[in-house]
């Protein structure tokens, strides 16, 4: 992409991921694959952590502490399919902006805490030792996690060999 686009990107040194964003299908209008919305929230009927460890007291203090126990409760059933591909295909990954007809726009930590009522700033909780508070394996903190978040044992442990370590060890 050297050339500048009628209505997009004038230099295209600036936004290197041009080329293979949405966007430039957009310009050259092209087909492009259809977006999916995923929600898994719809298998997650309630945060039964009493069934899934019966101290589970260390463990909600955790959330709780963290701050992030707002989540619980924060969801969605529908989601506005068009609203949401309107926004992904103006979101400029490069700049951490969506690029609109009038200007561009960010999403501040701040917005993050308004929306979803957590908490961006203060103390990192941090837990040493997850296995003290569960008395679990690793490979029982990942079906812990599975569980209590409705995703595949797979993609927990996915998401844990990410993090390289308990899916738990920094919470915060």
């Amino acid at each position: 992409m050297c050339a500048p686009f009628p209505g997009g990107p004038e230099d295209g040194s600036l936004l290197k991921s041009f080329k293979d964003h949405v966007a430039l299908a957009i310009w050259r209008n092209e087909d492009r694959p259809t977006l999916k919305c995923i929600n898994h929230g719809a298998q997650i009927q309630e945060w039964d952590l009493q069934s899934c460890h019966p101290d589970t007291t260390g463990l909600q203090r955790i959330i709780q502490r963290s701050g992030l126990n707002t989540l619980i409760d924060c969801s969605y059933r529908k989601a506005n399919k068009e609203v949401i591909t309107a926004f992904v295909e103006r979101w400029q990954p490069e700049m951490n902006t969506f690029h609109l007809p009038f200007s561009e726009m960010s999403i501040s930590l701040e917005d993050v805490s308004m929306l979803l009522k957590i908490p961006v700033m203060g103390k990192v909780v941090a837990v040493e030792n997850f296995a003290r508070y569960t008395d679990e394996s690793r490979s029982d903190a990942i079906k812990l996690v599975s569980k209590l978040l409705g995703v595949s044992i797979e993609d927990a442990e996915e998401e844990v060999n990410i993090a390289r370590g308990s899916p738990s060890e920094n919470v915060g």
